[in-house]
Parts: structure tokens; C-alpha cells; sequence
């Protein structure tokens, strides 16, 4: 029972000196509750776990291959369904092949019509990746036969929050764009969340013969390696096989490759910043640890005749040792308890700051918890900073002279030359710690401050974006209702109206690759391509989008007249160079585009939309803010030179009596049809979130470590000041004045600091610039040492008051 006397003496303790471990229960709970935050937030990102799939490692995303076999995640990310379907029967190293498409579907039946998201998925998808139903079963081949019935496989998430994870759902059916699909089965867990948000459903797909032998449907492919098969393998017999697509079809393939990427790699590229993000946190808590040993230190001094005399009673190094480990123990689970509680309140009010407009996140941030995985690695973390916070006081309090420690008392030499080097070792790494979260804030702070005065090149305010998801009504029947709205809502004065394929500031996208007349055309692969935009002639005047030369789209520019195209400033200097009057007049020959391929049969136009179509340059559009990395820029296209039109209205003007009637008149043509209704500027707000609550939650944890840098160099230096308080009152009575005196406590303290300072800065600065190839202003340097300098002086400052304050007959009076 050895242990329980000891926890009944570590209790007796911690009551004993309740402000002391009280402050350390809170600093280490604040840095707790830091990176329990943190790691919850990124939880995807950091452990990359791919719930539901079976050997994540050996499945391979195909992405379309360059010419030196690079791949480019923003564009290369789907290939040719017939090339698919060409590697699903004869590539040996495939053990299985599927793919995927974003699916919408309105769910009927209830008081108001949903859109539910999701995708349709090949045959063997599920068995490709080797997943298992939460419920019933999963898709199969059969389901995707044909005159099969209509089938449904639900998300767990959205079975849960929507029907309760009621298990008799299985069997019955959902309303989906008025038509009946049987429910079969409950995906696992969060099967596929960092492809998007958890799917809600999942439906089939069927190959169709006629898509599959045509070159326009392009689809993400996942593939299992065979057993034993290697990457590297894989990719010579892909090369192999695109060698022959492209030899049996030179004019659409040649130069094109595939390449197959490990899914975990794809998934996890913002990795490094999510590690990021959790070493601040951590070094935060490495802030609170040497605080909280510096706060033990002092009672380790105060303690010193307690423990001398223990030893003179017998007790052995081993066992303060252990009493001490006890105690600090018992610290660190109260503040694990307390960090538990603060770390959920703030993954909460970070998650309640979100936009609802990025609530669709990349890797599932909008659905962080406090996971268990989140959890163990912060209680993972507080163990290791257990013995590192009781070391040195243990050390400190079991190092002693006995005879020499009950006749000092505590005071004299014996305190100065007492843990001179711990402590300056303590000011300098407080110090390099908070240096180093001071400059990252910073650089954070300066990327977020970037992003947000790029300029837009339009204007938001007073616009409202209402987003109609592509299903319901005819598309061509939609186009058409909105072009008369457009023409009754101009003729009626301060309204206006304006169409478009893709919303501003987002990254989904339409990739088109195009070729300049007169020049030789490049390999298939070797392309230049530009984001895709159909917008209506209103589309620029509305957004106050200005032209840099030309013109925009006239009410003229429909299906019977020549094709005309609008390029980006950017877009068109990386084509043409120079000036934007450069590219007018320049044809280029479009590839057919996937959207062209509703176009109404009533209205064909001039030149039949062939797989290359060309299009006249007539007007140059200023450049608007782009959040796609690595964007080349935009291609406008007409939207009534490429029916269906858009599914993105802009409004300019309008009430919230003309929305609602707007909106009216939309659904008078299918009630089902959902309208999704957001204010531009609500949007613009929502871009920036990402950069934004990266920036604060870097400045927070560099404030809690300066803050905490602080604390603990002023601790660390009145700690001294009292030590040495016998040395300091002989020295005042033999002469010394105050100041000098003061001085004599900081210089040895001064140079650790500004050492520690230094160190922390010049580090980070050098793995941002090996790991992140991020390059600082020289002005952060000199932001974050000043900051850290002023930390430094004020602790260095107010321990002085100490010194100045000292009555030297008061100071050798006392023991």
C-alpha cells in the first residue's frame, strides 16, 4: 500500500501550497486544451486514417500525366472513362478498377425538398476499395445491370443525423427526383470524407456502352494494385497502355499518360501544415511545462529544510525522487481533466465560426469532434512533459547537503550556486519557444493579410448569388425561363440579372484545353487549358468586372452567330504575353467541353459544336481573385452559344420581396427545384475563412507562449532575487548601490534570454525555408525578436523591482 500512502502525501501537498499547483493546473490545462483543439481540428489530416477502406496504401489514384510525369492536382485528377475501362480489362497490375462522379439528388416527400450530395460509383467501387456496410450491404455489379431496380446506399452520417440510425430503414425507399430508390445498405463511418464532405448517399453507376466508347466523359478512377505489385510497376504497364489508347487514337491521346498515385499521399498534401499547426500547440505546452517547473522550483527552495530533514530521518534520494514524481503526476491529470473540458469548448466555438458555406470541407473539418485518436495523442503529449516538469525540481530538491542546508536555512551562496544554470537554461528555451511562435504567427498573419488585399476585380456588395443545383427541370427549359427573366428584369430598371457555370471563389472548376490558330498542335497532354466560365452578356456589367480591351458578350452572340470567347488577364498574358490588346482577334480551336452536350435540338447552331470548336478572342476581362493554386485563369464563353446555360444567378439589387418573387417564378417551372440563396459578400468573407482561422490560431498560441514566456522568466528571475536575498543585503550594507545590485540579478538572465530569442527564431526561419520553400520578409525577423525583446525586458524589469525594494537588514535578519 506503499503507493496509496504516497497519492494520500502527494494530496496533502497539493493542499498545502494550493496557489502554486493551482496556477500550474491552469497554464498546462490552457496548453492542453491547445493541442487537444488543434488535433481534433486537423484529426484527418494528421493520421490520414481512410475509415472504411482496406489497405488505404495499396490503392492508387490515376491522374492524368504530363510530359516529364509530373501530375497536377488541380486539372490532371480525372481521365477518359473509356481509357478506364480500357485499364479495368487489361492492365495486369490492376487487381480492380472503379470510379466516381459527384452526385445530386433531391429528396421528395418531406415538408420541403432537400438536396442530398453524393456519387455514383462503378460496379466494383465498394469491392475495389474493400469496404464493409455499417448496414445491409453495399453496392454490387448487379445493381448496375440493366433493368435492374433503383437502389440507394446511405452515408452513416446522414443516416444517423436524418433518420436517427433507425437499422428497419433498410427496405424502404426515398423519393429521389421523383423516382423511387430502395434503401439497401449503411456505408461505414465516414467512408470517403476527404474527397469531400461524408457522402449522403451512394448510387449506381451503369457503364453505358455509347459514353464509354466517346472521349468527352472524363471520371476520377481509383485502382487496387495487385499483390506484390509495386508503384513503379504499376505506372511502366500504364505508360504501356496509354501508349497504345494513343496509338489507336493520335488525335485525342497522343501525348497523354497516366499515372498512378498512392491514395494516402493524394489525400494528405496539406499534411505539413496540419504538423504545424499541432507543433506550435506543442510548443505552447513546452512553455507551460517550464513555467510550471519553474513555479515548483521555487516551492523545491521553500521545501529545502522539509526534504533535509527527511533525509536526516533516513528517507533515501529514490523516494523524494518519487514523491515528487507522484505529485507532479497528480498535477498533470487534473490539468488533462481540465485541458479536456477548455479543448472541446474551443473546437465548438471554432467550428461555430465557420461560414455555412464551407461547411462542404476538403477533409471534414466541419465535422471535427473530439475523437479518441485526438485525445490519446494529447494525453500522449502531457506524459511525455510529465518527467521533464518534475526532473529538475525533483533533482533539485533530492541534491542536498544536509549539514550545510539546516545551517543555511535556505539563503546564502548555497542558494545562488543552487540551479544558476537551470534557470538560465529555463529563461532561454521559455523564450526560444515563444520566439518561434511569434515569427510563425507573424508569417501567418502576413499570408492571411495577402490573400485578403489581393484585389477581387469585382464588386460584391449588393449582390446576391443564388446557386440552382443541376437537378429538377429541363436544363434547356431553366435556360430559357432565366433569359426571359433576364430581359423583363433589364426592361424594368434598376434589377439586374446575370448567368453563369461556376460560382467566384471556389475551387471546383471546369478545366477546357484549347490550341491558338496558326500555331502546331501540342501533344493531347501538352495543352493549355483555362478554368471554363459560361456567363450571359449581363455577367460583367453586374459584377463590375472591367474590360482591359475589347468587348464583353452582346444579346447578338447566340447559337447563330460565330462562336466568341472573353479571356482573363492573366489567362491571356500567359498565352499571348504582352499587352491585353494582343490576344484580340486571335482565334483558338476549343475542345468540346462536357456541358455542351445538352444543347437544345431547336436551336443548333452555326457551327456544330464538334470536339473542336473555334471561338474569337474579342475582349479581355480583368483578372478576379482566384483561390485555385496554380490557376492559369479564366475562359468566358457565351452562354448562349453553349446551351444549357448556368446554374449560378447573380442578382444585383434586388429586395428580399424581388428574391422571394424571383425565386417564385423559378419554381413555378418545377417546384422541386432548390435554390440555394447566399450574398456575394458572404462569399468573399468565406474565401478568406481558411487563411483567417489559420492566422488566429497561430496568434493564439503565440500569445499563450509569449504570455506564458513571460510569466515564467519573471518567475524564474524573483526565484533567484529570493534565493540570493542574504548575498544581495551583505552586498547593500558593504556599499553596493541599488541599481547595481538590480543589474547584477538581470545580466546573467539578459544574455540566455536574448540567445534563446535568437535560436528560436533563426530556427523556425530555417524550416520554413527548407520544408514550406517559404521565403520571410526580413521585416518578421525583426518583428518577432522585437516582441520577444519587449517580453524579455519587461520580465527582466519587474524582477529588478524586487531587488530595488530589498531591505538589507530585513534580507540578513531573515532564514
Amino acid at each position: 500500500m506503499s503507493w496509496l500512502k504516497e497519492a494520500r502525501f502527494a494530496a496533502r501537498t497539493l493542499l498545502r501550497y494550493p496557489w502554486t499547483h493551482g496556477a500550474a493546473v491552469f497554464i498546462l490545462a490552457v496548453s492542453l486544451g491547445a493541442v487537444l483543439c488543434t488535433m481534433s481540428l486537423l484529426d484527418e489530416m494528421l493520421w490520414s486514417p481512410l475509415p472504411g477502406i482496406e489497405r488505404a496504401e495499396r490503392i492508387a489514384w490515376l491522374f492524368g500525366a504530363r510530359g516529364d510525369g509530373g501530375v497536377d492536382e488541380n486539372r490532371d485528377d480525372e481521365v477518359p472513362l473509356r481509357n478506364a475501362a480500357y485499364f479495368s480489362e487489361h492492365a495486369q497490375t490492376l487487381a480492380q478498377v472503379g470510379w466516381f462522379t459527384p452526385r445530386r439528388k433531391v429528396l421528395l416527400g418531406s415538408a420541403e425538398p432537400e438536396v442530398l450530395s453524393g456519387f455514383g460509383v462503378s460496379a466494383e467501387f465498394f469491392s475495389m476499395l474493400g469496404a464493409q456496410p455499417r448496414l445491409g450491404r453495399l453496392l454490387t455489379p448487379a445493381d448496375a445491370a440493366p433493368g435492374a431496380r433503383r437502389v440507394v446506399v446511405l452515408g452513416e452520417g446522414f443516416w444517423r443525423q436524418r433518420f436517427a440510425a433507425d437499422p428497419a430503414l433498410l427496405g424502404s425507399t426515398l423519393n429521389l427526383d421523383g423516382q423511387e430508390h430502395t434503401i439497401v445498405g449503411i456505408t461505414p463511418e465516414r467512408l470517403f470524407a476527404q474527397i469531400g464532405a461524408p457522402a449522403q448517399l451512394w448510387l449506381p453507376y451503369p457503364l453505358d456502352p455509347e459514353e464509354a466508347q466517346g472521349r468527352d466523359k472524363t471520371v476520377p478512377v481509383l485502382a487496387r494494385l495487385a499483390e506484390g505489385v509495386s508503384f513503379p510497376a504499376a505506372n511502366l504497364e500504364l505508360a504501356r497502355l496509354s501508349q497504345n489508347i494513343a496509338d489507336a487514337h493520335p488525335d485525342t491521346d497522343r501525348g497523354l499518360a497516366v499515372r498512378a498515385v498512392p491514395l494516402p499521399d493524394v489525400l494528405s498534401r496539406f499534411r505539413p501544415l496540419a504538423f504545424a499547426l499541432v507543433l506550435g500547440a506543442t510548443c505552447v505546452l513546452a512553455a507551460a511545462s517550464a513555467v510550471a517547473a519553474n513555479l515548483l522550483l521555487a516551492q523545491a527552495a521553500e521545501r529545502s529544510r522539509e526534504v533535509a530533514i527527511r533525509q536526516a530521518l533516513g528517507a533515501s534520494r529514490g523516494a523524494i525522487l518519487g514523491q515528487w514524481c507522484v505529485q507532479v503526476g497528480a498535477l498533470m491529470l487534473l490539468a488533462i481533466a481540465v485541458g479536456t473540458l477548455l479543448g472541446r469548448w474551443a473546437i465548438d466555438a471554432t467550428l461555430a465560426s465557420m461560414p455555412s458555406s464551407l461547411n462542404m470541407s476538403s477533409f471534414g473539418t466541419a465535422q471535427a469532434s473530439l475523437s479518441w485518436r485526438s485525445w490519446g495523442g494529447m494525453v500522449g503529449i502531457a506524459a511525455a512533459a510529465t518527467p521533464v516538469i518534475g526532473i529538475m525540481p525533483a533533482q533539485q530538491a533530492s541534491r542536498i547537503a544536509i549539514g550545510r542546508m539546516l545551517r543555511d536555512g535556505g539563503g546564502g551562496t548555497l542558494g545562488r550556486a543552487r540551479g544558476g544554470r537551470t534557470r538560465r537554461l529555463l529563461v532561454g528555451l521559455q523564450l526560444a519557444i515563444a520566439s518561434a511562435l511569434t515569427f510563425g504567427a507573424a508569417c501567418a498573419y502576413l499570408g492571411f493579410v495577402m490573400a485578403r488585399e489581393e484585389p477581387l476585380g469585382f464588386e460584391p456588395q449588393g449582390v446576391a448569388q443564388l446557386t440552382l443545383p443541376n437537378v429538377g427541370a429541363d436544363p434547356v427549359q431553366r435556360a430559357q425561363l432565366l433569359s426571359r427573366l433576364q430581359r423583363e428584369r433589364g426592361a424594368g430598371g434598376s434589377l439586374q440579372l446575370a448567368q453563369a457555370t461556376d460560382a467566384l471563389l471556389t475551387r471546383g472548376h471546369d478545366p477546357l484545353t484549347f490550341q491558338v490558330e496558326g500555331t502546331a498542335r501540342p501533344a493531347a497532354g501538352a495543352l493549355p487549358w483555362a478554368k471554363r466560365n459560361d456567363v450571359s452578356p449581363e455577367y460583367f456589367a453586374l459584377l463590375g468586372i472591367p474590360m482591359r480591351a475589347g468587348r464583353a458578350f452582346l444579346a447578338s452572340d447566340d447559337v447563330h452567330a460565330p462562336c466568341v470567347a472573353v479571356l482573363s488577364e492573366r489567362l491571356a498574358q500567359g498565352t499571348f504575353g504582352g499587352e491585353p490588346g494582343l490576344a484580340l482577334g486571335k482565334r483558338l480551336h476549343i475542345d468540346r467541353a462536357r456541358r455542351s452536350d445538352t444543347a437544345a435540338a431547336d436551336a443548333a447552331p452555326a457551327e456544330t459544336v464538334t470536339p473542336s470548336t473555334t471561338c474569337e478572342v474579342v475582349g479581355v476581362a480583368a483578372q478576379v481573385r482566384d483561390v485555385l493554386s496554380g490557376s492559369p485563369g479564366d475562359l468566358y464563353l457565351a452562354s448562349a452559344q453553349w446551351p444549357p446555360g448556368g446554374d449560378i444567378l447573380y442578382v444585383r439589387g434586388a429586395s428580399a420581396a424581388d428574391l422571394t418573387r424571383l425565386k417564385a417564378q423559378i419554381q413555378s417551372l418545377d417546384p422541386r427545384q432548390v435554390i440555394w440563396e447566399q450574398p456575394l459578400a458572404e462569399v468573399v468573407a468565406a474565401s478568406t475563412w481558411g487563411g483567417r482561422i489559420l492566422a488566429a490560431l497561430f496568434i493564439a498560441l503565440a500569445f499563450v507562449g509569449s504570455s506564458l514566456a513571460g510569466v515564467g522568466t519573471y518567475a524564474v528571475l524573483a526565484h533567484a532575487a529570493n534565493l540570493r536575498r542574504r548575498e544581495l543585503g551583505l552586498r547593500a550594507v558593504l556599499g553596493a548601490q541599488r541599481r547595481e545590485l538590480a543589474w547584477l540579478v538581470m545580466a546573467e538572465n539578459l544574455v540566455a534570454g536574448t540567445l534563446g530569442i535568437v535560436a528560436g527564431v533563426v530556427l523556425v526561419a530555417t524550416g520554413l525555408m527548407a520544408v514550406a520553400r517559404f521565403q520571410p520578409n526580413p521585416w518578421l525577423y525583426a518583428v518577432a525578436a522585437a516582441l520577444m525583446a519587449c517580453v524579455l525586458l519587461g520580465s527582466l524589469l519587474l524582477s529588478a523591482r524586487r531587488v530595488l525594494a530589498l531591505e538589507p537588514g530585513f534580507a540578513l535578519r531573515r532564514r
